[in-house]
């Protein structure tokens, strides 16, 4: 125990003078539209380029930031930076397409007083387009006091942002959440996604796109690697797929360059 509760402290030591000394970067995942096969928005993911350990993923790291309260630091910066990157991505895109940005946000950041606030200030500072960007908070970010998230999620739409919830369908409670609180789309786990060979997996995809529909929230389908499930979820009215079939994370010098070069991306046949 004295051992792990070093190593705990030692990452969390590090995390710090990553963030102080400029170590973390974002990574960019494209998500694609069903409907016009192009490249309509990405989901900025944090990547922390180790001096040892080379580029460490946040699966390694975002627990302790989030026991800390580090992840306040890091979600803001996150923040600022994919907002940056997104004036940047639009002065690039051909025919000036627009391009949505999705941050995910932390449960500690909801709770968080002035996250709303926070948000605001980025979005003016960097000239971002408010509607462009997407805040992703898992379903853990919900379970609370509903007066709270409710009141926090309120004012982060007053700013003119989008709220999604990542990894829909893995709570206890996920149809309770779409009733309560004021979001604009779902994303459907990859868990669901990988069951769409047989028949009761697809069903259930399939009750997910026809409720969000009926409930006027967009649909993104994550963890797509393959072309098998594409029609299915094309005809249940899903709106856009993210995954390895289309691309994995890139960093932004990458993304912006398949921006410049080649904004209207399609599916391969």
């Amino acid at each position: 125990m004295a051992a792990e509760i070093q190593k705990r402290r030692k990452l969390e030591s590090d995390l710090e003078e990553a963030l102080r000394a400029g170590r973390l970067e974002l990574y960019y995942q494209p998500i694609l539209s069903l409907h016009s096969r192009r490249v309509v928005a990405m989901e900025a993911l944090m990547r922390w380029r180790h001096p040892e350990h080379g580029l460490v993923f946040p699966g390694a790291f975002v627990a302790v930031a989030e026991e800390t309260g580090l992840v306040r630091q890091l979600g803001s910066w996150a923040l600022q930076q994919a907002c940056q990157d997104g004036v940047a991505f639009q002065r690039l895109a051909r025919n000036g397409e627009p391009i949505s940005v999705s941050v995910n946000v932390s449960p500690v950041q909801i709770l968080d007083p002035g996250f709303p606030a926070r948000v605001e200030e980025v979005l003016v500072t960097t000239g971002f387009d408010p509607t462009m960007l997407v805040l992703e908070v898992t379903e853990s970010s919900l379970v609370g006091d509903d007066r709270v998230v409710t009141q926090t999620f309120s004012q982060l739409r007053s700013t003119g942002a989008r709220l999604s919830v990542d990894d829909f369908g893995t709570g206890y409670s996920s149809l309770a959440y779409l009733g309560r609180f004021p979001v604009d789309e779902v994303k459907i786990d990859r868990m669901f996604i990988a069951e769409m060979s047989h028949q009761q997996g697809r069903s259930v995809v399939e009750g997910i796109c026809h409720l969000a529909r009926a409930m006027r929230l967009e649909v993104v389908a994550e963890g797509i690697e393959t072309a098998e499930p594409i029609e299915h979820l094309r005809a249940y009215g899903c709106d856009a797929i993210q995954g390895y079939l289309v691309s994995k994370a890139v960093p932004a010098t990458q993304f912006a360059k398949a921006v410049k070069s080649d904004r209207g991306h399609t599916l391969r046949s």
